[in-house]
């Protein structure tokens, strides 16, 4: 018998056995898994093996013998096919590294040409965007820190790597963007423009990133009004300003589509590296990169379906061979980033938790509908509401009129995909978690115009075309500088505000010389401003624990929190958060600090009687 029979032989044998050894697992019940998790663990005792768990692992243990089954048939039908389909990947497999290096030369080469604007005048207004959105950012980044951000510092950046990659008790944990933030706060410093420096970086990128999106599917001038348009955003200037992950999750998902489309124009070897990476650190920023993810998929699917790519692909299935290689790659990617905090967590927090979660059925409509209103209103907010219908319309009309009519609009993906994916898992969709649309919004929403526009001016003489194109450009550079004035003015609002925590902390530590004898309560939609301001000015955490004596008690209240059914009041603080009244002198109230109007410092003597039968000892 030949060496390739021999070999043809062993690798059905290893087929069927694997066959029969995962389907075996997927029909094994939960105790079986059980037990066999129990016996890797150390203590005999592995918690991590779930139900929730022992489900999935079932399903793909499943999935994976059928794939198998599938290979093990057609040894049998078609063994030629099969050994000249192995010959052809060993060869491929041997001449892999030389082509991945030309892969690389050749795309290093299309980014260095892709990236060149040549027009003048179209370079320098792509410049002042670039430069007037960064001017924009950076004069934020000292504005008072708000509670999620404070959360995400105090909770995770502060503490050990350890506990950084592995808890997730909230998703305010955007985990790839709190190790930049951890190593910030370890290493460099954190003060509010360090620890926003990450956060701020993305979103400034995003400004040539939108540019970039325009240019590639629509052209350079699309591209420009979007990267205007980005700079201006109010919704993108506050993110690009706040110490979480949403900068970066819009910033990736423009970059999906950018190198999918090399990928699809062109197969190569480098970019089907580059996407599995760049989807999965963006999954390990914010898990609902499956949104923008799936588009891609989708859309890159139906772009082998009617034919609309280029070369490099003998046919569609080879084609779609890509689309499924950089898929699953994504997903083993993303689960090897997230292990850390499966094997110390298990899945629940991840997959189960309130953000996540299905709304009931009844729920779900007036809730959409709130959410539709609540991203309308920030998409609008500093365009108006007129231009954010128009772009709206816009980027329907872009189904329509398209200058490249090899490609199909990456619209069809999201449509396609978002609708169904909302329909079944209906989502809470908090406008956050839709920032990644903002850039193919802007760009959807020029480009229907545009195409619409330039259909239209096709029917003029050159001369009624060039003056309607001066009228338009005039237009839009009032717009340009009418938003930027409205932008300049709110940065301006913005970066003059005081944090009022910080004042706080500021006149606690200036008028307490012994700050282990003080007590500082404070409510939930304030307490991680506060805490991260006492880190941040060096106080211990135990300035926040009521489990211990104290000789003075201050109180942090706002009655005009947005958000909450009822104002807050003292008496509330004290009573649900704060030690309880008892522990209060009643009559030593005195409001020692108003920040803003509706907030209070109130500083009490705590009940000396109460202090030592519960403590047993009065600071001194």
């Amino acid at each position: 018998m030949s060496p390739v029979k021999r070999g043809f032989r062993a690798l059905c044998l290893i087929l069927w056995l694997l066959t029969l050894t995962l389907i075996g697992f997927a029909l094994a019940p939960n105790e079986v898994w059980r037990r066999f998790g129990d016996t890797l663990a150390a203590d005999g005792r592995l918690e991590l093996m779930t139900d929730a768990l022992i489900t999935a692992l079932r399903t793909v243990s499943g999935a994976a013998g059928l794939i198998f089954a599938a290979f093990a048939v057609a040894a049998i039908v078609a063994p030629a096919r099969i050994i000249r389909g192995s010959a052809r990947f060993r060869e491929d497999a041997g001449a892999y590294p030389r082509r991945l290096a030309e892969d690389s030369r050749s795309f290093a080469l299309s980014v260095r040409s892709f990236l060149r604007v040549e027009d003048r005048p179209l370079r320098f207004a792509l410049t002042a965007a670039v430069l007037i959105g960064i001017a924009l950012r950076a004069a934020l980044l000292n504005r008072p820190m708000q509670h999620d951000e404070s959360y995400t510092v105090v909770t995770w950046a502060s503490g050990s790597y350890r506990y950084a990659i592995s808890d997730y008790h909230l998703p305010n944990n955007h985990i790839f963007h709190t190790i930049f933030v951890w190593l910030i706060y370890h290493f460099i410093g954190k003060t509010p423009l360090l620890i926003r420096f990450p956060a701020f970086l993305a979103g400034c990128a995003l400004i040539p990133a939108a540019f970039y999106l325009g240019k590639k599917f629509y052209g350079e001038r699309v591209g420009l009004a979007a990267a205007f348009l980005s700079a201006f955003s109010p919704f993108l200037i506050d993110y690009a300003t706040n110490a979480r992950g949403y900068s970066y999750f819009a910033l990736s998902a423009a970059g999906l589509f950018l190198l999918g489309d090399v990928l699809r124009r062109r197969r190569n070897r480098l970019v089907q590296i580059l996407i599995p990476v760049a989807a999965a650190l963006s999954f390990y920023t914010l898990p609902m990169t499956l949104y923008p993810f799936g588009a891609l998929c989708v859309w890159f699917a139906l772009c082998g379906l009617l034919g609309k790519y280029g070369g490099g692909y003998r046919n569609r299935l080879d084609f779609w061979i890509v689309l499924v290689r950089f898929g699953l790659a994504t997903v083993v990617l993303t689960a090897a980033l997230y292990l850390p905090l499966f094997r110390a967590s298990g899945l629940a927090p991840m997959f189960d938790n309130v953000f996540v979660r299905p709304l009931p059925p009844s729920d779900f409509p007036p809730t959409i509908i709130s959410r539709a209103i609540d991203f309308f209103a920030v998409f609008s907010d500093g365009s108006g509401a007129v231009l954010a219908s128009a772009l709206l319309i816009g980027a329907v009309l872009t189904f329509v009129f398209r200058s490249d009519v090899s490609t199909l609009p990456e619209g069809w993906g999201f449509a396609l995909w978002l609708a169904p994916l909302i329909l079944i898992r209906r989502p809470n969709l908090w406008p956050r978690t839709q920032i990644y649309l903002f850039p193919f919004l802007y760009v959807w929403g020029c480009a229907g115009w545009f195409g619409l526009g330039g259909a239209f001016l096709k029917r003029m003489g050159e001369r009624a075309r060039t003056v309607c194109g001066c009228v338009i450009w005039i237009g839009l550079i009032v717009w340009a500088v009418v938003a930027g004035i409205h932008s300049t003015q709110r940065t301006f609002r913005a970066a003059a505000m005081i944090s009022p925590h910080e004042a706080a902390i500021r006149f606690v530590m200036a008028n307490e010389p012994r700050m282990e004898a003080v007590y500082f309560a404070v409510a939930p939609e304030d307490d991680a401003a506060v805490w991260y301001y006492a880190d941040r000015w060096g106080l211990e955490k135990r300035l926040f624990d009521r489990n211990r004596p104290y000789r003075t008690v201050y109180v942090y209240v706002n009655a005009e929190n947005a958000g909450y059914e009822e104002p807050r009041t003292v008496a509330e603080v004290v009573e649900r958060y704060g030690p309880g009244a008892a522990f209060l002198e009643s009559d030593s109230a005195e409001t020692v600090l108003t920040p803003i109007p509706g907030a209070a410092l109130v500083r009490f003597s705590a009940r000396r009687r109460v202090i030592e039968e519960t403590f047993g000892v009065f600071p001194w």
